[in-house]
């Protein structure tokens, strides 16, 4: 890879790729501190603080979490802070990164032109630009399997010390990221068998016994992860709760909606989603079809567009990305049904990377060259960049710092404030420092009488919901209205999730509020 990064010359290529680190990075960093931490955020920087780098590594046994990003955060905190911001940047920094890795991966499997383009897709995506702003390990996740996919190409070229260690290190990496890690390695074994049955002219291949060494390391140092990992997601089949518990089995529709997310974010809409998914489906045809007839044609015409060697070439190209796409997409989608659900689009999102270079491959194999720049140039400006000012313009988590500002600038002393569920209460109370004001959690198991006692003693009560189906909302507030008044109602609620906060004051007895006429 240093190799590579040192070929560049100021030319052209190099002053295009470093307008789009500019403007990836300029958009990762746009408003990045501008929305308050939602529960997931907030419970990654808790595991990251409250617990040493040691202790973190046991995070798998006690949450289901992997234990790099938390222990990458845990000291990125401690030299930066706390504040929004600054958590967040962490992570645009692996999404920034994730632009480089795109371009190198890419321009070693077809050329720079592609590579430009796969990089200009991830550099304008709001679906990565979203992750990048978010206190979570979805980039990490993103930037280590782009990686060892650039370095499985490298060692399929040549197996020296060098491919091998950088395809270890940053392997075993992506593996201590995330479970969906799992769906990486399965594709990349997929590939590496499947490799020689394509039987192409000069196509490399990995050495089957050189794989299965390097496998056997990587399974070694993950083990100990790796049995609990699995036997978490076979949970429910053995009666026992697991840790994705709260999901659901996917409708069908998510694979259709997962590419056009890939692309457009969840905000906004460049063109009609039917109009869209047909495009992409051209788009990575022509990438899968055409992929032998391109490695033909650049050999043919070396002037056309500077390459790089390649170490996949033809129908390897297209099976490598292919697996890279639908294997940790198809898999855990399949699993969902039969065994348990896991299946969720931000865990997919290093099939996105593999699914940009794909389409890039596809704009490349167009036959005119004025039509490849059209349809590029639709597809970052008119498909990415028009849902861009949708994604500035709206408030996509829930504003727990705006609902905790409002009640301590406004309670009373005395005041109690109910929040809903034990696990929101840690949101509220990483905002809210007033001591003079009781916070008490309220799960949905709690009674309507042991409600009641709680709130009756109070004579102002401000009320938090969120994560709430209605049915639950209306108990609550039907059991509130039955002893008070509802004074004020406001909403904080993003696109991603509702946050409602209600102030209730204690109702006067019909005989009291007659008594002054009397």
């Amino acid at each position: 890879m240093i190799r590579d990064l040192q070929r560049f010359s100021v030319d052209r290529w190099t002053a295009a790729l470093s307008t789009v680190l500019l403007a990836g990075t300029f958009l990762r960093l746009y408003r990045l501190g501008d929305e308050s931490f939602w529960l997931d955020e907030i419970t990654s920087i808790v595991d990251a603080t409250t617990n040493t780098s040691v202790e973190l590594l046991a995070l798998p046994f006690i949450k289901g979490h992997l234990p790099l990003y938390y222990i990458l955060l845990r000291n990125w905190i401690a030299v930066f802070g706390t504040s929004e911001a600054s958590v967040r940047f962490l992570s645009a920094i692996f999404g920034i990164a994730t632009i480089g890795a795109v371009y190198l991966v890419a321009t070693r499997l077809y050329d720079r032109w592609i590579g430009l383009l796969s990089a200009g897709f991830l550099a304008f995506s709001p679906f990565h630009i979203y992750y990048s702003q978010e206190a979570r390990m979805y980039t990490l996740l993103a930037l280590l399997a782009t990686l060892s996919f650039y370095w499985l190409v490298r060692v399929a070229e040549s197996n020296s010390r060098y491919n091998v260690v950088g395809y270890l290190l940053t392997t075993i990496l992506l593996a201590y990221t995330h479970v969906f890690s799992l769906f990486i390695l399965l594709a990349q074994n997929l590939y590496v068998f499947i490799a020689p049955l394509l039987r192409q002219r000069d196509a490399r291949t990995v050495s089957l016994r050189h794989w299965i060494e390097i496998q056997a390391v990587i399974g070694a140092l993950i083990s100990p992860w790796l049995l609990y990992m699995l036997y978490s997601l076979l949970a429910p089949a053995n009666g026992d709760d697991q840790f994705l518990e709260w999901l659901s089995e996917p409708e069908l529709d998510a694979l259709y909606n997962l590419p056009v997310t890939y692309f457009r974010g969840y905000d906004g809409y460049a063109m009609p989603e039917a109009v869209l998914f047909l495009l992409f489906c051209l788009l990575v045809g022509l990438a899968v079809v055409g992929a032998a007839g391109y490695a033909r044609r650049s050999v043919a015409d070396q002037s056309a567009v500077p390459t790089i060697h390649r170490a996949v070439e033809g129908h390897h190209e297209a099976a490598l990305l292919g697996l890279w796409v639908l294997v940790p997409v198809i898999v855990p989608f399949i699993a969902s049904h039969l065994v348990s659900p896991m299946f969720l689009d931000r865990y997919t999102i290093p099939a996105s990377v593999g699914l940009f270079v794909l389409i890039a491959a596809g704009v490349r194999n167009l036959r005119y060259r004025h039509l490849r720049l059209i349809v590029a140039i639709i597809l970052v400006v008119a498909v990415l960049g028009s849902s861009l000012p949708g994604y500035y313009a709206t408030e996509h988590k829930a504003q727990w710092d705006e609902t905790a500002a409002h009640v301590e600038e406004n309670a009373e002393a005395g005041d109690l404030v109910v929040v809903s569920e034990s696990y929101t209460q840690t949101l509220f109370l990483y905002y809210f420092e007033r001591e003079d004001v009781t916070v008490e959690p309220v799960d949905s198991s709690i009674s309507d009488d042991e409600l009641r006692a709680i709130v009756d003693n109070h004579d102002g009560v401000w009320v938090v919901l969120a994560h709430l189906d209605e049915e639950e909302r209306q108990r609550i507030t039907g059991v509130m209205e039955e002893s008070h008044e509802r004074v004020e109602d406001e909403s904080y609620g993003g696109t991603t999730s509702g946050l409602e906060l209600y102030y209730y004051e204690h109702a006067e007895e019909e005989g009291q509020s007659n008594e002054g006429g009397v």
